[in-house]
């Protein structure tokens, strides 16, 4: 983590909606937004992390940048 800066951990939460990446890949996405849940029902630009997962042997592994399927 110490290559982001400060993060406050205690204020992040994920990020989803349907992703179709294939079997065994999934996108996380982490966001700064505050305490309280945020439902977002149109576009809306928030700043996050994401990280391109894919599943390796019963481990989620973060997704190497030139990752094909």
């Amino acid at each position: 983590m110490e290559s982001f800066g400060h993060l406050d951990t205690d204020q992040m939460g994920a990020a989803s909606r349907p992703r179709v990446f294939g079997p065994d890949v999934e996108l996380v996405v982490l966001t700064q937004l505050g305490q309280e849940r945020k439902v977002f029902t149109e576009p809306t630009l928030v700043h996050g992390l994401a990280f391109l997962m894919h599943l390796v042997q019963d481990r989620w592994l973060v997704a190497d940048p030139d990752y094909r399927r």
